[in-house]
């Protein structure tokens, strides 16, 4: 009896094992992209990403996974955020993350053409959770994302180079105003907050833009000193501008220069009259006032017009004050005066002197 019993025991446990067997189901077995990113086909590119959380918590896994998604993406397209990332930049990659994430997510209708996700695999090993995603994407529409994103990085890469360069190459061909102005543009574009290493590249364009203004210069050539009331001038006004060093540096032709001189108002006021003049072929800017109309001490001035370059000083931050105030000074300096005095004609009036002795009672 005993062994009887034995036996049946054993029976009993051989046909729980059995039915454990049986009944237990097999490990799923983990899809084959989540070891192998499938090669592109003839419409899409395929992104795989995964992340793991510890204490299980799949929606927070989910979400490591999409960051390491975005960076994948934003590796094909060759994009790269550093300190030197304007806030536009960071702006346009900030949104396309946002709409990316919440593909993955599932928290909201895909805002990004041609993306979408294929397949999600969580695996759970004790408490902790693995999330892989596999997400897919129009090849084309991938393509164009890129291209535009791109585009949005070269502009903030361009903002200072390109000005700087054709800076450069306006300087290295003669064209002075062209070249001041493009460095002083290339200013305007590094002192934005945006921009890494502001300071340096602001002084390097600044130092550019001073060193041309500084070849610049005017040169007398001849004027008169004196004038007579109502009279014409004797001779006009003469200076070349030239660019370089000593008098005998290369004239500047075709350059525009305010002519600034005198003249009396009806009220008896005398103020200051503004007119355009053009250097000729040699560089040399010659004028002569209509005749004078008061008497006294006179200046008449040239001065380079380079009203364009002043006016975007103005964009300038207030934090690089220094640096305009330079640059205002050295343009203020791109002039040359001549001083002068209008005399009246009574005094070439031949005059005498005659005496006359008479009685009291004047004969």
């Amino acid at each position: 009896m005993k062994k009887l019993i034995t036996i049946s025991i054993l029976a009993v446990v051989a046909a729980l094992i059995a039915t454990s067997c049986v009944s237990a189901p097999e490990p799923a077995k983990a899809p084959g992209w989540t070891l192998t990113t499938p090669a592109p086909d003839a419409t899409y590119t395929y992104f795989v990403a995964s992340s793991s959380d510890a204490k299980g918590d799949v929606a927070l896994a989910t979400e490591d996974a999409a960051i390491a998604l975005i960076s994948q993406i934003t590796r094909y397209m060759g994009v790269e955020i550093t300190v030197e990332t304007t806030g536009e930049a960071r702006g346009t990659l900030d949104s396309y993350t946002a709409d990316v994430t919440s593909v993955v997510k599932q928290s909201g209708s895909s805002r990004v053409s041609g993306f979408s996700l294929k397949d999600r695999y969580v695996v759970k090993q004790g408490t902790a959770a693995t999330v892989y995603i596999l997400a897919q994407y129009v090849t084309a529409d991938l393509n164009k994302e890129k291209a535009r994103i791109a585009a949005v990085f070269k502009e903030q890469e361009d903002a200072v180079a390109k000005p700087e360069a054709a800076g450069d190459s306006a300087a290295s061909s003669g064209r002075y105003f062209d070249a001041i102005k493009n460095y002083v543009e290339a200013v305007v574009a590094a002192s934005g907050s945006n921009i890494a290493n502001a300071d340096i590249k602001l002084e390097r364009n600044v130092n550019k833009a001073r060193a041309v203004l500084g070849k610049l210069q005017f040169i007398r050539i001849d004027a008169p000193t004196t004038a007579g009331i109502g009279k014409d001038y004797a001779k006009p006004f003469q200076a070349r501008l030239a660019y370089g060093e000593g008098d005998a540096a290369p004239g500047i032709p075709g350059a525009e220069v305010f002519v600034t001189y005198q003249r009396r108002q009806t009220s008896g006021r005398v103020v200051t009259r503004t007119e355009r003049a053009l250097t000729d072929a040699r560089g040399i800017a010659s004028f002569a006032p209509p005749p004078p109309d008061f008497v006294g001490k006179a200046t008449l001035s040239f001065v380079l017009n380079l009203d364009s370059t002043r006016e975007l000083l103005d964009k300038i931050p207030a934090r690089y004050a220094g640096f305009v105030d330079a640059i205002g000074d050295d343009l203020a300096r791109r002039s040359i005066s001549f001083e002068y005095v209008i005399t009246s004609m009574a005094r070439t009036v031949p005059t005498g002197v005659v005496v006359i002795d008479l009685n009291d009672d004047g004969k």
